[in-house]
């Protein structure tokens, strides 16, 4: 009888894993092949997009300082020139432009989000972003969010973002526990909020509410009672989505101290990613090969292990176009050569 070989038999699950990724990578390159012979115009193919979304870096001072932060990188890059109503229509032609190239790859969503600030603190510049919007006829995009930490919520803000037409607001979370998601985040008192308030304030209104949690040691606790416990918990917060958000680390910030000493435990991720596979239905497949599951017929949810698109070694594809407060487009948030136009 032949002598099995143990070694060979260790090496079997990463031959398969280079296989999975050389196919991948060979099926994505004929995508992208077929992308640039199809019109862009073609409304039968919605499902081939370039882009998962077109992110808006709204300029401003952020007054959190989250210590994950990856924005935190960007302090010494800082633009300061979108300020005045003048501005903005210096600006115009750019975003418009911009937009509409992004909008004929067949991306859908446009997210409002910040590399220096949280963007509900910019009122001016969401107003012009929806007149521009509006500027787009036909084109402009109809599927809107805003990632936002929530600063000094009130209701003129909610105002703001029914008139501007936002559907889902993701609020970004450091911990389920209010007091404690104030600490991480160094939200000052007087900014500070009540995530379930705040969640049912949502919920009164028309939007949809994303929790989107970045994940630290300090969720731990939650699931002390089990996985489906925490489902349950972001249920009765009314919840419409939910995102388990891995924390980016670079080696070359400071804040990467920080999360690596704060590190989510990474055999409990693996258990979540397990529940939600073995108790989810999947809903569909989103760009760049993550899934999006229905958990208990009552939320949708998904693993962000890769926020910046670098696990895959995929290159031909691009995760991200963003416009930038300098009015240019670039598709990775940590690289500022990823200049698009």
């Amino acid at each position: 009888m032949e002598t099995i070989d143990k070694q060979k038999l260790l090496e079997i699950p990463d031959i398969f894993t280079k296989q999975y990724h050389k196919l991948k990578d060979l099926m994505v390159g004929r995508l992208n092949m077929i992308l640039d012979i199809l019109p862009k115009n073609n409304p039968n193919i919605p499902i081939l997009k370039r882009f998962q979304s077109l992110s808006i870096d709204v300029p401003w001072r952020c007054p959190n300082a989250c210590k994950y932060c990856v924005s935190s990188m960007h302090k010494e890059e800082l633009w300061d020139t979108i300020k005045t109503e003048t501005d903005f229509e210096q600006f115009r032609r750019r975003y418009i432009d911009a937009m509409s190239w992004v909008k004929d790859e067949w991306t859908d969503t446009l997210m409002l989000t910040w590399s220096s600030s949280d963007p509900i603190t910019n009122k001016k510049f969401l107003k012009f972003i929806e007149s521009v919007n509006e500027e787009l006829g036909d084109k402009k995009f109809r599927k809107i969010e805003i990632q936002t930490s929530w600063i000094a919520i009130d209701d003129e803000k909610l105002d703001l973002l029914e008139e501007i037409w936002v559907k889902t607001i993701s609020l970004s979370l450091s911990s389920l526990n209010s007091d404690e998601n104030t600490e991480i985040s160094w939200i000052k008192p007087s900014l500070a909020f009540d995530i379930e308030e705040l969640a049912k304030k949502i919920k009164n209104r028309w939007f949809n509410l994303r929790l989107s949690f970045n994940l630290n040691k300090a969720y731990h606790k939650e699931f002390e009672n089990w996985i489906e416990n925490f489902f349950k918990k972001c249920e009765n917060l009314w919840a419409d989505q939910i995102i388990f958000r891995e924390l980016y680390t670079s080696w070359e910030w400071e804040i990467d101290k920080w999360i690596q000493e704060n590190k989510f435990d990474e055999k409990l991720l693996k258990e979540i990613k397990k529940y939600i596979k073995q108790k989810g239905k999947i809903l569909w497949v989103l760009p760049f090969w993550q899934t999006l599951y229905s958990i208990n017929w009552a939320i949708s949810t998904l693993v962000d292990d890769d926020c910046m698109n670098k696990k895959s070694g995929i290159r031909s594809v691009q995760k991200y176009s963003i416009i930038r407060p300098n009015w240019k487009l670039y598709s990775h948030w940590d690289d500022k050569w990823s200049l698009i136009f």
